[in-house]
């Protein structure tokens, strides 16, 4: 499936990349803000209620738009590519795959009973309880170092676009972008930018 050098995205990755940062800025912001608080706190007690199942809701979602960026392009155009972009390409792997760590801990320091929307058994009793501990010690590092990857990934961006190679328009539904991009140029007129989001 290959694309146009620096093509907007499709339709439905543009959606799935909106609805994954919508997500996972909430799942991390709320995680983190509620670490200190007394476990029987209202706002503790609600992120404890709400993000078990949203990460559970949102994993399939996730593994369904890093599909879609794996197939996005063949391997060896990822290692032939410049090395800018080998780097951009790692970072988002590496991105991926610690949004992937923090889910899945998340669901695996839940209790034994825990039930997803108080319905569907989770994974009953087959987690023990070092397991649950373990979990939880790697959810909490991995997502410190997820915040720190959401920040690099939004700082590069910013970084491209101060350059004058902007990327932000890959995930923006502009018609006028398109219309550009379809030429091979950026909004900006420019030669366009290979970006592999």
């Amino acid at each position: 499936m290959d694309r146009v050098p620096g093509q907007p995205l499709s339709p439905i990755r543009r959606l799935l990349h909106w609805l994954s940062a919508a997500t996972i800025l909430w799942l991390m912001i709320s995680g983190l803000a509620v670490v200190g608080l007394d476990r029987a706190s209202t706002p503790r007690l609600f992120v404890d209620a709400v993000n078990p199942v949203l990460g559970a809701l949102f994993l399939p979602i996730f593994i369904a738009r890093a599909a879609l960026y794996v197939r996005s392009r063949p391997f060896h155009q990822r290692v032939s590519a410049p090395r800018e972009q080998q780097m951009m390409v790692a970072g988002q792997v590496v991105l991926y795959a610690c949004v992937f760590v923090v889910l899945l801990t998340g669901l695996l320091m839940m209790p034994a009973g825990w039930k997803l929307m108080n319905v569907i058994p989770a994974y009953g009793r087959a987690v023990g309880d070092d397991v649950r501990s373990s979990s939880a010690t790697l959810h909490f590092w991995a997502d410190g170092a997820l915040a720190c990857l959401v920040a690099g990934d939004v700082a590069m961006v910013v970084v491209h676009e101060m350059r004058g190679r902007p990327v932000l328009y890959r995930v923006l539904p502009s018609r006028a972008a398109n219309n550009d991009n379809r030429r091979g140029r950026d909004p900006q007129g420019k030669r366009a930018v290979v970006i592999a989001g």
